[in-house]
């Protein structure tokens, strides 16, 4: 499966070493399905999702030397899956700013971190087939009825592989199938914890230019 998303980030600095923010992004994510019986094909799913967050950034400083530590929780309405999904982010990051020019607030920082991701949910639900995954090709029918050909003529299976290339058909020819999907999801990332390694410019006290990756571990990002 992959992912993509647009998001927007406004924060107020309560402090100046605190400051809250909430984060609302869209997107959508395209997972693979592999069907195996009664023949090989493979399909695509997508649905898209509503992301909100909230978080809180404590940070502080000394001649140059920096330490940040973030947390943030999420909440995501996910098309096909009925319950929401939460999830909770932690990172913390050790880097140096270091100022040069007559500019006010003009400088570059880098930084090394590490950030860990929780989701520990089950869900449970139900969705129509045809809104999981497109009608099948033409091609695949037809490949289905020459497998079902293959069996013989007592042989039970072969009246359930007709029986399932006429629904198939029905479907590419208009008719959605009533059937129905039940789900059991167990939600948990491969890898919790991550690196972070970034950079920063400062133009002035008003405009910043940042870049951060994400890497090692299962989880891998990219912040512009």
């Amino acid at each position: 499966a992959h992912a993509n998303a647009l998001a927007i980030r406004p924060s107020f600095m309560l402090l100046p070493f605190l400051s809250f923010y909430t984060v609302i992004s869209s997107g959508n994510s395209v997972t693979e399905v592999n069907i195996t019986s009664p023949t090989n094909f493979t399909t695509k799913a997508a649905s898209g999702a509503f992301v909100v967050s909230l978080g809180a950034t404590a940070q502080f400083g000394y001649k140059g030397f920096f330490a940040v530590a973030d947390f943030n929780g999420s909440v995501a309405d996910v098309d096909r899956i009925s319950d929401l999904m939460g999830s909770n982010l932690l990172s913390f990051r050790l880097g140096y700013n270091y100022r040069f020019g007559a500019t006010a607030g003009r400088g570059v920082s880098f930084w090394l971190g590490s950030s860990g991701q929780v989701i520990g949910l089950d869900t449970n639900g139900s969705v129509k087939l045809a809104d999981v995954i497109p009608p099948p090709s033409q091609a695949t029918i037809d490949q289905i009825n020459a497998r079902c050909a293959e069996f013989r003529p007592n042989d039970p299976r072969g009246q359930a592989c007709q029986e399932f290339a006429g629904k198939l058909q029905d479907w590419r020819d208009g008719t959605a199938p009533a059937a129905s999907v039940q789900y059991s999801l167990k939600k948990k990332p491969k890898d919790v914890w991550n690196m972070l390694l970034g950079a920063q410019f400062a133009l002035n006290r008003y405009w910043y230019f940042r870049m951060e990756v994400g890497f090692l571990g299962s989880r891998t990002s990219f912040l512009a």
